[in-house]
């Protein structure tokens, strides 16, 4: 998350949060790296970012298998039995859904403005001018590689994240079969 002084960037994982972030002059000491709108109190505009849902699970597997996160398990096991959770989530203090449940608008609901990560720089510029901040050139941080995303999945996962990301999925029209193979 980053606090400007007439904004509130909500970072939902995977969705470009740290170029972001490093776009918008960092984040301040202390401040938590992801947290929901819902648990900030402020009448300053909010945004953040969405993904398409099937591609943010494979990128977030491959990320936390670079940090040793995974246990070594493959994807399709990782995502429909496994349990991923942030450091910031033990401070919640009600039960929360593991990462491969927690759909993007958990983190967004409520905010003013929602971009997508598949039109990253234009809909960054998009919100800026309609906040008033400058969001300068995004750098690219943390990026994962691995081949196309789409190879990971069969049709039980195909359907898993149908299920459990279904908010994210109506309210912004993805589809299995979309998104960049990066």
């Amino acid at each position: 998350m980053v606090i400007g002084g007439n904004f509130v960037f909500i970072h939902v994982p995977r969705t470009g949060g740290m170029s972001i972030t490093e776009a918008l002059g960092g984040r301040l000491e202390g401040v938590p790296l992801h947290l929901p709108r819902s648990h900030i109190k402020t009448e300053a505009p909010t945004f953040g970012f969405v993904r398409n849902p099937w591609q943010r699970m494979v990128r977030l597997y491959r990320f936390l298998t670079m940090k040793g996160r995974t246990d070594g398990e493959p994807f399709d096991e990782w995502l429909t039995k496994g349990e991923s959770w942030l450091d910031e989530d033990v401070k919640f203090k009600r039960p929360l859904e593991p990462l491969q449940r927690r759909p993007c608008l958990w983190w967004l609901e409520g905010c003013t403005h929602i971009g997508m990560f598949e039109r990253l720089d234009e809909d960054l510029k998009r919100i800026a001018n309609s906040i008033g901040f400058d969001a300068g050139d995004l750098p690219k941080h943390n990026a994962t590689v691995g081949g196309d995303w789409r190879r990971e999945y069969v049709e039980g996962s195909i359907a898993f994240v149908r299920e459990h990301f279904a908010a994210d999925i109506e309210a912004f029209g993805y589809t299995f079969g979309e998104g960049r193979p990066e």
